[in-house]
């Protein structure tokens, strides 16, 4: 994936939601890929239990962990029903800053190599 291509590409697949460190339950992810500079790496939605999208949505920092073991903490934006729509931000480390494109980016150029 060329970091200044303004391509367009979604990732799907059956993740794990981590909340407060430890393993929650398993969600259906469908997320497109956001081409703009910035934390946010990818919006879309999570599918699961209502139950249970309802402690996702309170939680703070959830995090997602993709299907090819990648993580990105999410930001719910609403839904209802059993689907909740939401912003996934790169998980960088304490000490990186996530406000350019090529670190925003590096959670999932590794996702999408991994797929190819």
């Amino acid at each position: 994936m060329d970091l200044h291509d303004d391509t367009i590409d979604e990732l799907s697949g059956e993740g794990t939601i981590i909340i407060g460190g430890e393993e929650a339950a398993a969600v259906y992810y469908w997320l497109t890929i956001v081409p703009v500079a910035g934390p946010v790496v990818a919006e879309g939605s999570i599918t699961g239990p209502e139950e249970f999208m309802r402690k996702v949505m309170n939680a703070t920092g959830p995090k997602l962990v993709l299907q090819d073991g990648y993580v990105v903490t999410l930001q719910c934006e609403g839904g209802a029903t059993g689907v909740r729509w939401v912003k996934a931000l790169a998980d960088c480390g304490p000490t990186e800053q996530c406000t350019d494109r090529s670190n925003a980016l590096r959670v999932l150029n590794w996702v999408l190599e991994g797929r190819a």
